[in-house]
């Protein structure tokens, strides 16, 4: 019995690499990831899922390493100029 288990649980784990190499696969097309951005803008979270969230995160600490990275000012993005 035991046999079929570990069967069963190392076919599991192939079925989700696979499904996860394609979704890394179809997220690096930058098309794709500019659709997956077009229909998540506007999209309004319910109260209910943001306490949700709020609870989850509480007594959460960032490390003093993370603190770090977070006070550097990001590079500024050059701007296009239209000549």
């Amino acid at each position: 019995m035991t046999q079929g288990i570990c069967a069963d649980r190392i076919k599991e784990l192939e079925r989700r690499r696979k499904l996860s190499e394609a979704a890394n696969k179809q997220m690096a097309n930058p098309d794709v990831r500019r659709k997956m951005s077009e229909v998540k803008k506007g999209h309004k979270t319910s109260e209910e899922t943001r306490g949700k969230i709020s609870e989850a995160e509480k007594g959460k600490y960032h490390t003093e390493e993370t603190r770090r990275k977070m006070r550097k000012p990001k590079k500024l993005a050059k701007k296009k100029s239209s000549a």
